[in-house]
């Protein structure tokens, strides 16, 4: 799959599609004008600063603005700290932009809450992506990720085995009941050098925070 083909899943249906305009005369006929060039189109992305992701990002806008000229994309980039801030104020303004880049844990939200329309793509169109980068909600597509990503866990061993907790493999993974045992556990033991056996940093993201001594990923 191409990258020029992801964004434009995103336009075919955030964008304004219509090349042609709709009016009413002084008449009252209606008549109809093309426009005079591509049509502009806004696009908000979250990840100002990290110059790998912005320089993908890049070449996909020129790819995808260089193969045909009916459309034109432009940038506008936020910090990512106050990037859903700025979405969520200017929804309630009514001034958002016609694309949004969107993070996968926060579509939901987003599309309950009417900020997003659903991306009405061909039953085929998606062949070939993973499915943790298909944005659902409520039976809809409303976003398509350029990568999935994952996440880990690490907690100490020693804590794993002193309160009998199973260490989870591939073939016998936790359920949910047991996975939430282990998260409830961990964030209310004090007993380990960082306050937490269990570390979760800003935007509620997990990542290590212990010693390389004595821990096991889970």
């Amino acid at each position: 799959m191409t990258k020029r083909f992801v964004l434009i899943a995103f336009l075919t249906v955030l964008a304004i599609t219509m090349v042609t305009f709709i009016g009413c005369s002084d008449k009252g006929e209606v008549v109809s004008a093309e426009p005079a060039g591509p049509v502009a189109l806004s696009l908000w992305y979250h990840g100002a600063g990290n110059e790998v992701e912005r320089e993908i990002l890049l070449s996909i806008i020129s790819d995808f603005n260089t193969s045909q000229g009916d459309w034109t994309v432009t940038i506008e980039e936020f910090p990512q700290a106050s990037y859903n801030d700025s979405v969520t104020a200017s929804a309630l303004a009514g001034e958002l932009p016609d694309i949004i880049d969107v993070d996968g844990p926060v579509m939901p939200n987003w599309a309950w809450s009417g900020y997003m329309a659903p991306l009405e793509l061909s039953s085929d169109a998606l062949d070939g992506f993973l499915p943790g980068a298909i944005g659902m909600w409520e039976g809809e597509i409303y976003s398509v990720g350029l990568w999935d990503a994952a996440v880990g866990m690490f907690a100490r061993k020693s804590i794993l085995d002193k309160y009998e907790i199973r260490v989870p493999t591939l073939d016998n993974p936790w359920n949910l009941k047991e996975f939430d045992a282990f998260k409830d556990l961990m964030f209310e033991l004090t007993e380990c050098p960082f306050g937490h056996c269990l570390a979760v940093p800003f935007h509620s993201r997990f990542q290590p925070a212990l010693p390389l001594r004595d821990r096991t990923i889970v």
